[in-house]
């Protein structure tokens, strides 16, 4: 019975995150640079919805624009990485508020922690908390910055790449374990 216990709870664990194994087109192209103001207008693609995570992203060629809205009282993160590569070594972004003040941080994963990269390259940001609804929303350059111990470069038309998402219910502190978490593969049109 005990080792039967042991292994529902190994299955628990093991499935708390949800995975999107296939991959989506869900970053296209947009002419003109997008205003970063929390609104969806002008993304041109459907979002990619999973229950508490709402998400839009499109690139102009030099710029990815990301616009992430989830259920939550508490911090909310986006990080890119290879297809199916997880935390380790991706290029995050955690939004989280420090009394009234919105922030927004450029980590790194390292394992299964993270902290701040020396250069953050983040143009541009919006972030707002309204009845346990936390929208953020930034743009960022399409190459990223070398030297950051990211596994990617970058994001470039036709390549696949992975994306996680993380939050917390009610805490701000961006070094408090997620309550949740999902990740998916997508692709730039």
């Amino acid at each position: 019975m005990a080792k039967l216990l042991l292994f529902a709870l190994v299955l628990v664990f093991a499935f708390s995150g949800s995975v999107c194994s296939e991959t989506l087109l869900i970053m296209g192209r947009v002419e003109e640079a997008l205003e970063i103001n929390g609104e969806v207008e002008g993304y041109p693609k459907e979002p990619w919805e999973q229950e508490p995570y709402k998400l839009y992203l499109a690139h102009d060629g030099e710029k990815m624009y990301v616009h992430l809205s989830v259920k939550t009282g508490g911090w909310i993160a986006i990080g890119f990485n290879n297809p199916g590569g997880g935390m380790h070594g991706s290029n995050m972004f955690i939004g989280y508020f420090d009394g009234e003040e919105g922030l927004i941080r450029d980590d790194v994963a390292v394992g299964r922690t993270h902290s701040a990269v020396d250069e953050p390259a983040i143009e541009e940001f919006f972030i707002t908390m309204e009845d346990d609804l936390v929208i953020m929303e930034f743009s960022y350059p399409l190459q990223f910055p070398e030297d950051q111990g990211y596994n990617l470069s970058g994001l470039s038309p036709e390549d696949s790449f992975g994306i996680i998402l993380a939050y917390h219910n009610s805490s701000q502190n961006i070094r408090t374990r997620h309550s949740s978490r999902a990740s998916l593969n997508a692709e730039v049109e």
